[in-house]
This record gives structure tokens, sequence and C-alpha cells, in this order.
């Protein structure tokens, strides 16, 4: 970014701030001069990270005003998946639906390696799921697919 005027830079929305993954990506997006949105719940809010030219939104994983509200004006989102439950790719494709019609420009979903229709890991099959449903909502998306948590060793 060396050079480039950081008050042209869009607006980009982040979930998971309060985790390892996307607070590390809101600190190094902070670090290179981003705008940011950081998004948690309600009841996470006093956890989120305080970064230069960020700001706190409460939003609801899923399909609700408040997430369509939080969404708005971002131009990029990083969605970090949703907690693992029963609900989880329900969660997802509502988010989705919010994004959309929040008028994201770019959706960029943290999704796991091997993510697949028959993966023997039932999370690949969720990621898999929710992947489908990003690239049937019209929105431009990229997709990280990542492979193992070191903390789990």
């Amino acid at each position: 970014m060396a050079g480039q005027d950081t008050d042209q830079l869009p607006l980009i929305a982040v979930t998971g701030v309060t985790g390892n993954i996307g607070g590390a990506a809101a600190a190094a997006l902070s670090a290179e001069g981003y705008p940011l949105r950081l998004l948690a719940r309600e009841s996470s809010l006093g956890r989120v990270p305080r970064l230069k030219g960020a700001q706190a939104a409460p939003f609801i994983f899923g399909y609700d005003p408040q997430t369509v509200e939080a969404l708005r004006g971002a131009g990029t989102v990083l969605m970090v998946s949703a907690h693992e439950g029963p609900g989880r790719v329900q969660e997802h494709k509502g988010f989705v639906d919010a994004a959309r019609e929040a008028g994201v420009s770019h959706l960029v979903y943290l999704s796991f390696d091997g993510a697949s229709e028959d993966a023997d890991f039932t999370l690949g099959r969720d990621h898999y799921a929710t992947e489908e449903y990003i690239k049937k909502s019209g929105l431009p998306y990229t997709f990280l697919r990542d492979n193992f948590y070191i903390e789990a060793l």
C-alpha cells in the first residue's frame, strides 16, 4: 500500500473479530490503513479489538435487519464461518442474503480445504454447502480454504 491514499480505500467488514483468525485479519488490515467495520454478536461487543480506523457493529449471523445494516456500505466482507452447530449452514445462507441486500461488492469466505458434497469431514460438507450458496447468490466471491489449525496439535 505504499504511496496509496488511505482515504480512498473501501470499507471492509470482518466477522470473527473476537477470535484468532478474524482478529488477526482485522489487525493486519488496520495496520495497512483500511477502514474497518468489526462485526460481533451483541454479547461480544466488549471484546472487539480497538483498532485504528475501525468501528464495531453488532450483527446476527444469519439474515436479520441488524446484519443488513451492519454490512451496508462495506465494499468487501471477510466472512469467518460461524460456530459449529446444526444451524450453521442456514446462518451462513442468511448472512449471504444480508450481504447481497446490503450491496456488498465482494464476499471473502473462510472455507476449508477439501470442502465437497461428499467430504468425510462433516464441516467440509457445511463449507461446501455455503460455497455453493455463495456461488448462486450472484455476489463476487473469493474462497479461502485453510487446512489445519496448529492449536489442534
